[in-house]
């Protein structure tokens, strides 16, 4: 069963009214703003809204800093509204439109990801090209002739240069 948010917001005149948590939030506790999505309509995607809330807004608080195995440069907590007024002012897009935006953002990430995997994967052939090239002209004069490998084994030879 897919768990539905239960973090809404409330028109209220010319502010929202935010009730509910968000949990194992990056920055939270010690970020100036959040961009929260949360449901300001009905089920699915349309019922999704953005809005930006600023540090100190009354009604918001946060939960203990998560205690994690690793990345601990980056500080993880819950992010708690009660009854938190935020203008509509604060909404970024029209209302419903936060799910188009957390996959706007998710797209973004995605050309990231790649970008540098592809920039990790290029330095590891690389880094293994140099120590192949520097194991092999340093081995042969550290190894007896009798221990030295035959020309004939094959050896591992990039098929092409990688372009800078």
């Amino acid at each position: 069963m897919r768990r539905r948010s239960r973090t809404r917001a409330e028109l209220s005149g010319d502010h929202y009214v935010l009730n509910g948590t968000k949990a194992f939030i990056s920055g939270g506790g010690r970020s100036d703003i959040y961009v929260v999505m949360l449901r300001t309509g009905g089920p699915g995607a349309g019922g999704v809204s953005t809005l930006v809330v600023e540090a100190g807004t009354p009604g918001l608080s946060f939960g203990k800093q998560e205690k994690k195995l690793g990345w601990n440069s980056q500080p993880t907590a819950a992010v708690i509204f009660e009854n938190c007024k935020v203008p509509v002012a604060n909404r970024l897009g029209p209302e419903g439109h936060g799910f188009k935006i957390a996959m706007m953002g998710l797209d973004g990430g995605r050309i990231n990801i790649g970008a540098c995997s592809l920039g990790g994967a290029r330095a590891c052939l690389e880094t293994r090209v140099a120590l192949r090239r520097s194991s092999a002209s340093s081995s042969a004069s550290r190894w007896p002739t009798s221990r030295r490998r035959s020309s004939s084994w094959p050896t591992w030879r990039p098929t092409s240069t990688p372009r800078g």
